[in-house]
């Protein structure tokens, strides 16, 4: 029982880093140049950005896709950001630190969620949703267990 276990966590190691190898693509648009694309990514074909050639990955931290719903109240505008981002493994919600580091008096975050696969990142704010965010951690839990039920089933 124990060597399955042990078996099950070597694995799951290596399946984690081998994920943290692999290219990030995430839709890449500013609120400002291209507002019509930044609305819905899968039918007006933003610019799809390799995260990986774009960003340098720093230790301890894993690149992420951002979607964000911008309200520009000097301008009274509102607009979509989506792209590539870091997030150190220290900022467990990178949407609350990311409202924190760029909200200014005339700029807030009205809304915004992570994720960290391929074009994940195409989710449709409208300026009535109240203030949420994604959460890139639920995702790794979900890795987790998964390969762990996996490797469970195979060693069984």
């Amino acid at each position: 029982m124990y060597g399955k276990f042990v078996i099950s966590l070597a694995i799951f190691g290596i399946l984690e880093v081998s994920s943290q190898e692999t290219t990030l693509e995430c839709y890449d648009c500013d609120p400002k140049s291209e507002l019509e694309k930044c609305a819905d990514p899968r039918e007006l074909s933003p610019i799809v950005s390799n995260c990986n050639k774009i960003l340098k990955v720093e230790p301890n931290s894993t690149l992420i896709c951002l979607s964000a719903y911008i309200k520009n109240s000097e301008q009274n505008q509102t607009g979509f950001y989506r792209g590539c981002r870091t997030q150190k493994y220290d900022v467990a919600n990178y949407c609350d630190y990311f409202k924190e580091e760029f909200s200014t008096p005339n700029l807030t975050i009205i809304n915004c969620a992570s994720c960290n696969t391929d074009r994940c990142n195409i989710q449709k704010f409208t300026a009535d949703e109240k203030t949420s965010a994604g959460n890139i951690n639920t995702a790794r839990y979900l890795s987790a267990l998964l390969g762990i039920i996996i490797m469970n089933i195979l060693y069984k």
